[in-house]
This record gives C-alpha cells, sequence and structure tokens, in this order.
C-alpha cells in the first residue's frame, strides 16, 4: 500500500429549499429548510482503473430539518 498515491482533503455541502412545500401540514409550507455539513475525506487507488474513496461529513447549520453526519464510502471504476 506505501507505493500507492492517496489523496487527502476536505469536503463539504450545502442545500437549500428553493420552493414551498405543498400537501402537508399548513405549518410546514411556509418553511423552508438549509443544511450543511463539512468534513474530511481520502482516496486510494487500488488498481490502475479501480480507486475507493472514504468521506465523512458532519451536518451543521440545520434549519426546519433533521441533522445528522454522513459516512461515504465510494468505489469508482474508470473505464
Amino acid at each position: 500500500m506505501a507505493d500507492r498515491a492517496v489523496d487527502i482533503g476536505v469536503s463539504g455541502f450545502g442545500v437549500w429549499q428553493l420552493t414551498a412545500q405543498r400537501g402537508g401540514e399548513p405549518a410546514t409550507e411556509s418553511a423552508r429548510y438549509r443544511l450543511l455539513g463539512i468534513g474530511p475525506e481520502a482516496s486510494v487507488a487500488l488498481a490502475d482503473p479501480l480507486s475507493v474513496r472514504a468521506r465523512a461529513q458532519w451536518e451543521l447549520g440545520a434549519r426546519e430539518i433533521v441533522q445528522g453526519n454522513n459516512l461515504w464510502l465510494i468505489a469508482n471504476y474508470r473505464f
């Protein structure tokens, strides 16, 4: 594994609700959610066309939505 390239960095995301909800509780029709997240990310090439990425993101700044955390395990195959 020492001869493989490893990329390490920071990842983040932002989600905003742009339009009002319809068909739910009357109180929720005017509320719009927002959510932000940030965390570390690492990627390693296992073979020439195959790489694996791990990403952990902590959600923050939640408004009108449940706040939690994300853990992603991603396999990429280049063809």
